[in-house]
């Protein structure tokens, strides 16, 4: 009896879980059919997202090999999937080494999730979009203490020993958090004194924290401001440039560092494959994950949601 061939597209958070789910559900077999999954990711690693702001201020890792998060006998495919048919169930995908594969399926789970904003090149900055990023952050703002320490100006000395995160979602309020706190820890190593380390977090929004209470925002606001983050509600950063963080409300500020931190968009490669989406790229499932006219796809996590469809992309 032919083999039931599960694939599972992104290895991230939502990935992992469906594997593991999947594999716990079906491990004793499908009535005579044996269970084979298969997961494509490009990444030669699982890379934790969530801890995406610590290569920013730490040499910690965030990547864990696939064998030690994909469930046994898991097949892994590094690679991306730049086509499907959906009627003869088959995937078409192009491997690490640039080469093209077909790839029939059972069941489809797409996991992509959605990939990070970034500011447009002439905005300046830094935006942490992944791990290249994140180490850059980290050497940038080391660099900036060390001239900080022979640097005599007292207006200079401030602008190194300060930076800005634009953007103050959850991955904005942590890595200014982080970061100030790392940058305080090695200006005490440097002799510098860490009450002069400034991190500037820039907020569109009137507050922090919009989709939780008041009080809880207030409190993060306490608990920010006490490590020496300096909080901006309702400003927005338009760019960097020249040692300036230039926002639209006010005079420019100077530092030496700008993170751009601004939040989630859904995946492109979405648009290729020919599935139902919204106007914003979602792919469209009912309340059983199943994908709009897609027999034995399913979409999970970032990349879906159950709004209703606004265009089939092909």
């Amino acid at each position: 009896m032919k083999d039931l061939t599960c694939v599972v597209v992104g290895g991230g958070f939502a990935g992992i879980h469906a594997l593991k789910a999947i594999h716990k559900a079906c491990h004793k077999g499908l009535n005579g059919r044996k269970l084979r999954l298969i997961l494509i990711d490009k990444g030669s690693a699982h890379v934790q997202k969530v801890l995406l702001f610590r290569p920013a201020v730490s040499e910690e890792g965030i990547t864990v090999p696939w064998e030690q998060v994909m469930p046994e006998g898991t097949r892994f495919i590094q690679g991306r999937v730049t086509g499907m048919d959906k009627e003869s169930k088959q995937l078409t995908l192009e491997d690490s080494k640039g080469l093209e594969h077909k790839l029939e399926y059972d069941v489809l789970v797409m996991a992509i999730g959605s990939i990070v904003r970034q500011a447009a090149p002439e905005q300046g900055g830094i935006s942490l979009t992944g791990l290249e990023a994140a180490e850059r952050i980290r050497e940038r703002w080391h660099a900036n203490l060390m001239l900080a320490v022979k640097e005599t100006n007292a207006q200079e000395k401030q602008r190194l020993m300060s930076a800005a995160v634009a953007g103050a979602g959850i991955t904005g309020i942590e890595t200014s958090a982080e970061v100030v706190h790392a940058m305080r820890t090695e200006a005490v190593k440097l002799g510098l004194d860490p009450k002069l380390i400034r991190v500037h977090l820039f907020n569109a929004q009137e507050r922090l924290f919009l989709e939780g209470p008041a009080k809880v925002a207030h409190r993060l606001e306490r608990y920010l401001t006490d490590l020496g983050v300096v909080l901006h509600h309702g400003r927005r950063v338009i760019k960097e440039e020249l040692g300036l963080v230039h926002v639209n409300d006010g005079s420019p500020i100077p530092v030496s560092l700008t993170v751009w931190t601004l939040g989630l968009t859904p995946n492109p490669a979405l648009l290729s494959l020919g599935l139902s989406v919204t106007m914003d790229g979602q792919i469209v499932v009912d309340e059983s994950y199943r994908v709009k006219d897609a027999p034995g796809v399913y979409g999970i996590g970032g990349c879906r949601t159950q709004r209703t469809p606004y265009r089939m992309c092909s």
